[in-house]
C-alpha cells in the first residue's frame, strides 16, 4: 500500500534481507519496516502518510513444509501410483519451475 512511496521494490527487498539476517521473524522484519517509513529511518526518501500495510511471505518456508509433508504422505502405494501415472515426466524440472515462479513472485 503505501510503502511505495517511501522505498523503491528494490530497496524493500534489499532491506528484508538485511533484517532477516538479524532475525527469522517476518512478523518484526515487516515492522520494522513499516515503523522505518513513518519514521523516515533507514533511507527513506518520502514520508508515508497514508495506510501502511507490509505482508511477507517466505515462500521458501512453504515449498520446505510442503516437501515435509509430502514425504510424510509418501505411503508405497502412493509412491506406486505417482510412478505409474509419471512415467516419463520430469519431477525435477516441476519442482525448478516452481521455485522460478515462486522468486519471480517474490521479485
Amino acid at each position: 500500500d503505501g510503502i511505495h512511496r517511501s522505498y523503491t521494490q528494490d530497496q524493500i527487498v534489499r532491506r528484508i534481507n538485511e533484517l532477516r539476517q538479524q532475525t527469522d521473524s517476518l512478523g518484526q522484519v515487516a515492522e520494522t519496516i513499516v515503523e522505518e517509513c513513518l519514521r523516515l529511518e533507514y533511507g527513506v526518501s518520502k514520508p508515508c502518510y497514508d495506510n501502511v500495510t507490509l505482508i511477507i511471505v517466505s515462500l521458501a518456508d512453504y515449498l520446505m513444509d510442503f516437501e515435509r509433508r509430502s514425504v510424510i504422505n509418501n505411503t508405497p502405494q502412493q509412491l506406486l501410483l505417482r510412478k505409474q501415472s509419471s512415467v516419463g515426466h520430469d519431477h525435477q524440472h516441476d519442482t525448478s519451475a516452481f521455485t522460478s515462479k515462486c522468486i519471480d513472485f517474490a521479485v
